[in-house]
């Protein structure tokens, strides 16, 4: 018992800890340059994106890549639930289990907005400007919040991070850590709820389907809908 508590809370240590270094360093360089780390500026704040995630990528499968035979961890492909090629069941999965999370979202944010409304009514800051942005400040925008964010997100939480932890431990206690973490990165209550239960489909569909495909579509679809609905909708 004492080695499976230290194994999870080492895991979760570690990804926590990659996910904020990597924030300082690429906004620390950002400042040795003399740039603004502040700006919703498109280009700038998709390079800022890009090495966030792109640092917290390296710095979490390389540590478990060096560490590996001390561990006895698997290779990195396993590590990235990446050891199949992707199939058209990925794809009705991801769907299926995309539109699940609206509806259940929906009905949780509905009572959430009835019960707190101050808490509810809370904006996410995504550092970028919501208007007055030309076609290829859109695309960028696109690239870093639909492509990006996903990609990498899905990598470390239900690829490198759930699959440690599932190696030791239940689906459901698996399942909880992963989303309670992956809530609490979002610093904000609404959102933490939103990527809670968001989580916790793609917690399961990595189970079920036994790879990062699927979980990975389920998040490209989710933030498309976000920026849609912030930069082209709202037009």
């Amino acid at each position: 018992m004492v080695k499976k508590i230290l194994w999870v809370g080492g895991w979760c240590v570690w990804i926590t800890v990659c996910y904020f270094l990597a924030q300082a360093l690429v906004v620390a360089v950002w400042w040795v340059l003399g740039l603004d780390a502040s700006t919703n500026d498109a280009l700038p704040s998709t390079l800022l994106t890009a090495g966030i995630y792109g640092l917290m990528l390296a710095l979490s499968f390389g540590g478990a890549y060096l560490v590996r035979k001390h561990l006895e961890l698997p290779k990195v492909a396993e590590l990235m639930a990446l050891t199949r090629q992707i199939k058209w069941r990925d794809v009705g999965q991801a769907v299926l289990y995309a539109l699940a999370y609206f509806g259940v979202l929906v009905v949780v944010m509905v009572a959430f907005q009835m019960l707190f409304p101050e808490l509810a009514n809370q904006e996410q800051d995504i550092g970028f400007a919501k208007t007055g942005n030309d076609w290829w400040q859109l695309v960028l925008i696109f690239i870093a919040l639909v492509i990006i964010a996903p990609v990498a997100e899905e990598l470390t939480m239900r690829g490198l991070l759930f699959g440690r932890l599932r190696a030791k431990i239940s689906f459901w206690p698996t399942t909880i850590i992963v989303s309670l973490l992956f809530a609490l990165a979002h610093w904000q209550i609404n959102v933490g709820i939103d990527v809670f239960i968001l989580s916790l489909f793609l917690c399961y569909v990595r189970e079920k389907t036994g790879a990062i495909y699927a979980p990975v579509m389920i998040h490209i679809l989710k933030n498309l809908v976000g920026f849609l609905a912030l930069f082209v909708w709202a037009f």
